[in-house]
């Protein structure tokens, strides 16, 4: 993002002095036990206020809150761990 030379070169980064986009490692370690479709996602009063679930939004990385992601894994069928 801050060589001139790169085709990932990025004008605001180099302004700010350090890359704006930052890279962050996940790996999945439990697969849910039931189906999360965005309809349902949508019409869950928690889920619903998701950034994913908003009008416009891609289906890619979003935020996603500490109640929203408990209630993400009761709906998907497993018991939040702490």
């Amino acid at each position: 993002a801050l060589d001139p030379k790169s085709e990932y070169y990025d004008e605001k980064s180099a302004a700010l002095g350090t890359s704006r986009w930052c890279k962050v490692d996940v790996k999945a370690v439990e697969r849910l036990k039931n189906f999360l479709p965005l309809s349902t996602i949508k019409s869950d009063g928690v889920l619903s206020k998701m950034m994913v679930a908003q009008a416009g939004s891609r289906l890619s990385v979003t935020p996603v809150t500490e109640q929203e992601w408990n209630r993400l894994l009761k709906v998907g069928g497993i018991q939040a761990r702490k």
